[in-house]
């Protein structure tokens, strides 16, 4: 499988350019970055392929004919990324984050010959603390969100804080009030989430990706934390990002999925954005579906 890479000069695009160089069944075709365009590939991500160097836009590498794009940039970058990939018929994988629900709503109706999955996060111990939030969140009356990142993540609160809030929402929707009647820092209880489930974020240096859940009622076992801690063998391995360049979406997956086929690709069942059920993040977007 061919594969192009937004923000490859990134902390987390280059790792996805050594990650999918690294990989037998796909072929790094393309690398692109503005900030960084004209410079050899191996200078910025120590890909040795030679010959190519760092694109300024992805109309430069329209003609590598990538089967699929990666996006690791930010919010202003990756809404047109996404669009081009609709408009050229080449899915795509993102693990860009904060987009809206009009951003959504643009990309579902932009895709129509090819797919795209948006995942907050492609850790599977992260994908597997969400959902062990969400199976939780009808037996507590109190929760809250606590996450940590390093001090360069410039949104909050993350991606990932704002996927488990969302499916804890949906799980129980009525949650015990917060008795707090004054605050003495404005803020201090965090920003409110769907249902008002507070979440608090944390930006420190020495941080690599953290997030705790915490849920709490009245009882002897009144107490249930569920926390995934990213570690940097993580950042340098990429497994589970490769898996969702190539592997077929299995009944346990998490993530938006937007599989915008209209009957126009045999075996590509006709959606819209959903998220498929629970489980590891390893869907692709050009194989058939099977959930």
């Amino acid at each position: 499988m061919r594969v192009v890479v937004f923000g490859a000069a990134g902390k987390m695009g280059a790792e996805v350019c050594r990650s999918v160089h690294g990989d037998p069944d796909l072929e790094l075709v393309g690398a692109v970055d503005p900030f960084h365009a004209g410079k050899d590939l191996r200078a910025v991500t120590g890909v040795d392929i030679p010959g190519m160097q760092i694109s300024a836009t992805a109309d430069e590498v329209l003609r590598s004919k990538p089967d699929v794009c990666v996006d690791f940039t930010h919010l202003d970058a990756a809404v047109p990324n996404i669009l081009w990939c609709a408009a050229n018929g080449v899915h795509c994988v993102v693990g860009t984050t904060g987009f809206t629900e009009g951003n959504i709503a643009d990309f579902t109706a932009a895709f129509a010959t090819s797919n795209c999955l948006i995942a907050p996060n492609f850790a599977i111990g992260a994908v597997l603390m969400m959902r062990f939030a969400e199976q939780a969140a009808p037996y507590f009356e109190t929760a809250e969100i606590i996450e940590f990142h390093h001090d360069q993540k410039i949104d909050a609160p993350s991606g990932t804080a704002m996927a488990t809030v969302a499916r804890m929402a949906a799980a129980k929707g009525r949650w015990a009030d917060d008795p707090t009647r004054k605050e003495i820092l404005p803020g201090s209880r965090g920003g409110r989430g769907p249902s008002d489930i507070r979440v608090h974020a944390v930006r420190m240096r020495g941080m690599v990706a953290h997030q705790e859940v915490i849920l709490g009622t009245t009882g002897p076992n009144a107490h249930y934390p569920a926390r995934h801690d990213r570690s940097h063998e993580f950042h340098a391995r990429c497994p589970d990002r490769g898996e969702a360049d190539r592997t077929p979406p299995r009944p346990h997956d998490r993530a938006r999925f937007i599989s915008l086929s209209r009957d126009r690709s045999p075996g590509l069942r006709n959606r819209r954005i959903r998220c498929a059920p629970e489980g590891a993040v390893d869907c692709l977007l050009k194989q058939p579906t099977t959930c």
